[in-house]
């Protein structure tokens, strides 16, 4: 973590005093990222700070500030929280506060914008399709020419009618080194594209944001973008802005669509972009709720999310134009009164026990195995699925509840793929370590599994 002093103009007049400019010191993190600052309090309202109650403390919330840092830019930042209080080594007095959202820019005239930069985090491939050169060691810097190698790290695509470049700027590097795990968020990744005259970064962030979405689903880890930056030709930032997220901590879990082969990943944005986009909402969700899936360390969530996620998608995968698992009608013939009854009485031969509600139960287990329109679903134990979605238990034997989660997992995964028009390489659990293609495994939601 940096610290950065500044100067700021706070209105003090909720404790008592008036709009008075003081120093500001901005706590930036690893990742780049303004996440606090310490206000110096004015002496003659320090007491009133000081001796405040919890709502005293918080009166800054919501107060946008205007903050000059070292005298050669320009923030504004909102204050999300005042949280307490601490004192420099002369005494003055030094409100906390959580900051969201920053933007910065050059209080001089700023050379003109080369380029978008987006920060992500938790953004990390096997290999690029393309090298980004490194700078010669410290040692060799002076020779002329001088070589630093390279890294196997970029991949260009094009989506939204402009190119886009990805590097992997920690390839090379593990994480987990050390023996530590993550806890965090890791600010990874450079997505990247040439600016335009007109260009709005809303528009521009947007994009990024979408392909950040599509990245998650295919490397099982959430990637965000954490900050953006316009940067000149020389690489220098000329306007910022930090983007207040809650960005997952980062998963070493296997990908699903990585670098097999050269370009799969390219070919994958450029193939599911514009599907991405023309059904954003069902996507957005499924995608969300997927990911969320795949980085629990929960078997009983993943499974229950999983299941939920899975009766969500199957209006969207168009269960009419495929024929049934038994019978269309089905469902509406297991709701007729005189079914009801007839079923009621012949469980309850069973046991004296047997309740109304337990024949209701079983009843929705049937509909089930209808309801779903995809084939290949039956080997899942539908019983199993109504437990745990009602119940919140895994009702299966420990050796069969790996191969029931890889299964349920790979068609979620397929009827994802499917509706983002996905057709390339891929790897799963459920079909071994060798990459295959999506194609040529589709027919698993009509035919059901090989």
């Amino acid at each position: 973590m940096i610290r950065i002093a500044g100067q700021a103009d706070i209105d003090f007049s909720a404790v008592g005093g008036a709009v008075e400019t003081t120093v500001v010191f901005v706590d930036v993190d690893e990742r780049g990222q303004p996440w606090q600052a310490e206000i110096a309090l004015p002496r003659a309202i320090a007491p009133n700070v000081i001796n405040a109650t919890p709502s005293n403390v918080g009166f800054l919330n919501g107060q946008k500030l205007r903050i000059t840092l070292n005298g050669m830019s320009e923030s504004e930042a909102t204050v999300a929280i005042g949280f307490g209080l601490s004192f420099t080594e002369d005494g003055t007095p030094l409100l906390q506060v959580r900051l969201r959202d920053m933007m910065t820019k050059p209080l001089a005239k700023a050379p003109a914008p080369h380029h978008w930069e987006f920060k992500l985090s938790n953004y990390r491939i096997s290999v690029g399709d393309d090298r980004t050169e490194t700078p010669p060691p410290p040692h060799l810097a002076h020779i002329p020419g001088a070589s630093g190698g390279f890294k196997v790290n970029r991949i260009d695509f094009t989506v939204a009618g402009r190119a886009w470049m990805l590097t992997d700027d920690l390839m090379g590097t593990d994480p987990h080194s050390n023996k530590k795990r993550v806890r965090e968020a890791l600010l990874s990744g450079t997505l990247s594209t040439p600016f335009a005259l007109g260009d709005e970064w809303q528009t521009v962030a947007q994009v990024a944001e979408d392909v950040s979405w599509l990245l998650s689903f295919a490397l099982c880890t959430w990637v965000a973008w954490a900050r953006c930056s316009l940067v000149t030709d020389a690489g220098n930032p000329t306007w910022r802005y930090h983007r207040d997220i809650a960005s997952a901590p980062y998963s070493s879990i296997s990908p699903q669509i990585d670098q097999f082969d050269g370009g799969v990943i390219r070919g994958f944005l450029e193939e599911t972009y514009p599907q991405f986009v023309a059904n954003k909402d069902t996507l957005d969700h499924a995608i969300g709720v997927y990911v969320d899936a795949r980085v629990s360390n929960s078997l009983l969530i993943r499974t229950a999310l999983l299941n939920m996620l899975l009766d969500s998608l199957q209006d969207e995968i168009h269960a009419e134009d495929h024929d049934p698992q038994i019978d269309e009608k089905l469902p509406e013939r297991l709701d007729e009164a005189n079914f009801q009854a007839k079923f009621h009485a012949l469980l309850s031969t069973l046991s004296g026990n047997w309740t109304a509600q337990r024949t209701k139960d079983l009843t929705g287990v049937i509909k089930g195995w209808e309801s779903l329109g995809i084939k290949g679903f039956e080997k899942l134990k539908l019983g199993a699925r109504h437990l745990l979605l009602h119940k919140a238990v895994l009702k299966l034997p420990d050796e069969e509840k790996t191969p029931y989660l890889f299964e349920l997992d790979y068609l979620v995964f397929l009827m994802i793929a499917r509706l983002l028009g996905y057709s390339g390489l891929f790897v799963h659990q459920h079909t071994g370590p060798d990459a295959r293609k999506i194609a040529d495994v589709a027919s698993v939601i009509e035919e059901g599994e090989e």
